[in-house]
């Protein structure tokens, strides 16, 4: 009996030992990387992979953020939209006014270009990426005078930039190739159809 409580209590401390290291090593540093990559985002409203088409011709490159270019697509052709990846430099903010879990003088970054989805933005708080809605920063009603609960946090440079991402697609031809494509300056169809 006593050899199977031992076995039994050093089978529990080995797992407490496991989990508490497997903890430490998926948590998050305090501060977001200066380019935070949203594998799998679709930055824009009603925003879905699938099937797209683009109206002008763009090319294909073998990864993204790449430079080698692999394929063309032509105006107008479809293809499969798989997935993508937004690379994003996050803007720092200060909380002005307490707010949720968020009390004055906490930094957060922002990991959204502009909000999407009515407004609601992730953001980088303490390596946890929470969510909440940054509406009132696109606002001319807000008085930026002093904080209150509609102003509760101060962008750091002074001024929000819709500037900040860069997204990449991958993509899957009708021929079959695949590989990525860039969407800056790109038109493409159905790439936020909400319908």
């Amino acid at each position: 009996m006593d050899l199977v409580r031992t076995t039994l209590a050093t089978l529990l401390v080995s797992m407490a030992i496991g989990h508490a290291a497997s903890a430490a090593t998926n948590s998050l540093p305090d501060k977001p990387p200066k380019l935070y990559i949203d594998k799998g985002g679709c930055p824009v409203k009603c925003c879905h992979y699938g099937q797209w088409k683009v109206k002008d011709s763009t090319n294909i490159y073998s990864q993204p953020m790449g430079k080698k270019v692999i394929g063309r697509l032509a105006e107008e052709e479809t293809f499969t939209a798989i997935t993508g990846n937004v690379y994003i430099h996050p803007t720092q903010m200060t909380v002005i006014f307490s707010h949720g879990p968020f009390k004055a003088g906490d930094t957060l970054y922002m990991l959204d270009d502009t909000p999407a989805d009515e407004g609601i933005c992730h953001l980088w708080f303490h390596g946890t990426i929470l969510t909440d809605d940054f509406r009132f920063l696109h606002d001319g009603n807000v008085d930026r005078s002093k904080p209150s609960a509609a102003n509760w946090v101060k962008v750091a440079d002074g001024h929000y930039e819709d500037d900040e991402e860069n997204w990449w697609v991958k993509v899957l031809t009708t021929k079959g190739l695949k590989g990525w494509i860039n969407t800056d300056d790109l038109n493409i169809y159905h790439l936020g159809d909400c319908g």
